[in-house]
């Protein structure tokens, strides 16, 4: 199901029913009425939640390089760590 799909991808309900073209209401309704639904709508946000936490990881452990300008010029980049990340 799409919006299964795209529950993994965004871990959000609005924005998965927004890509599949579904209501929120219908989802939620399906959620209730359906066992296997449920079931994989649940293991879609535990992915998503997976995928953010990599990410957390990731950003925490190897940084995201930011620009250096110098009078309005890129003149490198610098890595910046994110403790709060990795607590």
């Amino acid at each position: 199901v799409a919006v299964i799909a795209a529950l993994a991808q965004s871990g959000n309900v609005s924005v998965a029913c927004r890509a599949a073209g579904i209501s929120r209401a219908s989802f939620y309704e399906w959620q209730e009425s359906d066992p296997d639904f449920k079931k994989a709508a649940n293991a879609a946000k535990e992915e998503a939640t997976e995928l953010l936490e990599a990410e957390a990881l990731r950003r925490a452990r190897n940084g995201v390089e930011e620009p250096v300008f110098y009078q309005g010029k890129k003149c490198g980049a610098i890595r910046r760590y994110s403790d709060t990340l990795l607590i």
